[in-house]
């Protein structure tokens, strides 16, 4: 009898994102970028340039409305590894 997994294989390691902090304030319509929230984003692969290329994000914002915006982000890696979630928030003032 052959058993057969629909897990997804798991290469290597997963990557460690670090963030700079939990939430950034901006003036409204200041140019923003998801990177601003990451300090740092470590793997057993994959560059560290390549990595900031590739972040995910869940959740959306308008830099050109006031307001609090909640996102999650991650990156995944060359091998399909998914880092930890972490939950930010953006505010435009």
């Amino acid at each position: 009898e052959v058993t057969v997994s629909s897990s997804p294989m798991i290469l290597g390691s997963a990557p460690i994102l670090y963030l700079n902090s939990n939430e950034i304030r901006i003036k409204q319509n200041a140019k923003f970028t998801i990177k601003n929230f990451v300090a740092h984003i470590v793997d057993d692969k994959d560059a560290e340039e390549v990595l900031l290329s590739s972040i995910k994000k869940d959740g959306s914002y308008n830099r050109k409305e006031k307001g609090t915006y909640e996102m999650i982000i991650y990156v995944v890696d060359s091998d399909g590894n998914e880092s930890n979630r972490e939950t930010v928030t953006l505010i435009v003032e």
